[in-house]
């Protein structure tokens, strides 16, 4: 490629290669030529070079570190116009825009450490040419665009550490020229390059896997005169995956930042970050997930952009899991702007028991946070979830899900959360059952089986301003049980609500097989403390063999304050000696049987 500096590089070792590293770059475009004659325009700036880089490869064997890095070009700046009071002047040029950049980087070994590294800068976009001064002055040319980016790396490897990293940065948008006299327009301002991450590290026996992906949308061009309208800040998308192999943590992030609009009148760029943490062994599984749309400029209160952040993680031979997502709508002026979406979502999972967290933050003019966690130990499968509203403020919400030990029965402050605990042991029973006696008489005996508990909340949001916002969570128990199940309910705790302001109505259902076995709204937040302290229901045992039970709970509020109440359920399980007689009642039936059928089989009456 003509004007494009391509070097790679080979570190020997004293038999084999060691590493490759690519490094590219574009070449910048040409400034425009100004106008030596009145009343002709200026030039445009020449676009700059579009470039890729590319180290190692996916197959066959690669070595175990491949680096690149691609710089696309930055775009000339457009030629001035001319002209004289007498007539009229000349237009500025357009700027060039800024040249795309591709880099991959990919390592594939059988073992040991391996790493691929991608990195990417899209080439910023030249500034448009002034307009000419005369009577009727000349327009100022636009601004060039910036340069996408865009960044993968992939590295695997049998068994060792397995790292990917992949970076992408949007070229800057141009800055706009003006136009001289009343009637010159300003040229419009360059929109910022977009950004795209994308990483995956594997390892398919032991070892480490460790993915990371960072995308930034380019800004948008400045502005030098008048109020402008144009431009934009560059969307920017990050996608990161992890996966371990029999033994060994998996870690992946992703960050994606939109561009930030100008100064005074462009949106900012819309962010959407993915992550994918898995632990197929005895590892464990951690994933976050950030995006933030960019900045927009004061005069743009309806074009903030928009901000998606989805993280999963999951481990299933018995390691924990940790999932974190946070999205951050476009702002003016340090405000959340309107019609802004910003949705954060998180969810973990976990085999064996094993702790899986999931938490989730929103804000945005509109959107929700919303947390997922499951687990399951021996017959007892839980699942924890927690939604929570963006209306212009911030959204939290906190899930847990995880066997024996659980949480301590305590306000964690998220706007909704949701903690949930299979098969607990008798210690965290007892502790969490605590003084509720009539709890304690059905659930604590020595024939008594806690099956799960939960604990299950919200409070309203600090920065909720007086709006009627909804937060909901759930517990979900599945297991099989066929005796009357019993329901402790015991015990709530209340923080702010002063004199019951702010409270608006709180809702609490159970579902058995997906159909409603009770239905509750409390619009006196007195009732609802009355009816979550130290009581017991008894919910029947018409559910079959296999119970897949529900617990929800809603809150409405408009004001500070929270609400959170945990509960227990279980039952009675029949000693040994009375299976032993239903063992040897069934067994007396099957022969009776046998030997009814045998008579009749040989003529004889029964």
């Amino acid at each position: 490629m003509a004007g494009v500096a391509s070097l790679v590089f080979m570190t020997l070792g004293a038999t084999t290669v060691r590493a490759e590293t690519a490094n590219v770059q574009g070449a910048d475009g040409a400034n425009g030529a100004d106008a030596v004659k009145s009343g002709d325009d200026g030039m445009p700036g020449g676009d700059g070079e579009s470039v890729a880089a590319a180290a190692g490869s996916e197959n066959p064997i690669t070595f175990p570190m491949n680096q690149s890095t691609a710089t696309g070009g930055s775009g000339g700046a457009g030629g001035n116009g001319l002209g004289n009071f007498a007539q009229f002047a000349g237009d500025g040029g357009f700027g060039g825009n800024g040249g795309a950049a591709n880099a991959a980087a990919s390592t594939a070994i059988d073992s040991g450490s391996a790493e691929a590294d991608a990195i990417s800068l899209g080439g910023n976009g030249g500034a448009g040419g002034t307009g000419g001064l005369a009577f009727h002055g000349g327009n100022g040319g636009s601004g060039g665009n910036g340069g996408s980016a865009t960044a993968t790396a992939r590295t695997t490897t049998v068994s060792g550490v397995a790292e990917a990293n992949a970076n992408a940065y949007g070229g800057v948008g141009g800055e706009n020229g003006f136009g001289l006299a009343a009637d010159g327009s300003d040229g419009a301002i360059g929109i910022g390059g977009s950004a795209s991450a994308t990483s995956a590290a594997m390892t398919t026996d032991s070892g480490a896997a460790l993915s990371s992906a960072n995308a930034t949308g380019g800004a948008s061009g400045s502005e030098v005169f008048n109020l402008v309208y144009g431009g934009g800040g560059g969307a920017a998308n990050a996608e990161s995956t992890a996966i371990s192999g029999r033994s060994g943590d998996a870690t992946s992030s992703a960050i994606a930042t939109g561009g930030s609009g100008n100064e005074s009148s462009a949106p900012g760029g819309d962010a959407i970050a993915g992550s994918v943490a898995t632990s197929n062994g005895s590892g464990n599984a951690s994933s976050s997930a950030g995006a933030t749309a960019g900045l927009s400029g004061p005069s743009t209160f309806d074009a903030g952009g928009a901000a998606t952040a989805t993280a999963n993680a999951l481990a299933i031979g018995g390691g924990t899991a940790m999932a974190k997502a946070v999205a951050v709508g476009g702002t003016v002026f340090g405000e959340v702007a309107l019609d802004v979406t910003a949705n954060a979502t998180a969810h973990a999972t976990t085999a064996k028991g094993a702790f899986a967290q999931a938490q989730s933050t929103s804000i945005g003019s509109s959107g929700q946070a919303q947390s997922t966690a499951k687990t399951n130990l021996a017959s007892v499968s839980v699942q924890s979830s927690a939604v929570a509203p963006s209306n212009g403020d911030t959204a939290t919400t906190n899930a847990i899900a995880q066997g024996g030990s659980g949480q301590a029965f305590a306000n964690p402050g998220q706007t909704a959360y949701a903690f949930s605990t299979a098969l607990p042991d008798k210690a965290y029973a007892t502790t969490l059952i605590g003084g509720a006696s009539h709890v304690a008489s059905a659930l604590l005996g020595p024939r008594d089986a806690v099956f799960g508990t939960a604990i299950m909340g919200a409070n309203y949001a600090p920065d909720g301003g007086g709006v009627s916002n909804t937060y909901s969570a759930s517990s979900t128990f599945d297991f099989g049980y066929r005796s009357d199940l019993q329901l402790g309910l015991i015990d709530d705790q209340v923080s702010g609500f002063a004199k019951g302001l702010g409270f608006q109505s709180m809702e609490f259902t159970i579902q058995a097989d997906g159909v409603e076995v009770l239905d509750v709204t409390f619009g006196s937040l007195a009732i609802a403390e009355s009816f979550f302290r130290d009581d017991v229901i008894d919910l029947g045992a018409d559910f079959g063999p296999n119970i897949d039970l529900t617990f929800g709970y809603t809150l409405i509020a408009d004001g500070p304050g929270g609400f959170g109440f945990d509960l227990a359920i279980g039952g009675a399980v029949p000693e040994p000696s009375t299976w032993a007689m239903m063992l040897v009642g069934f067994a007396g039936l099957g022969f009776a049987g046998y030997r009814s059928t045998q008579r009749a089989s040989d003529g004889l009456r029964p």
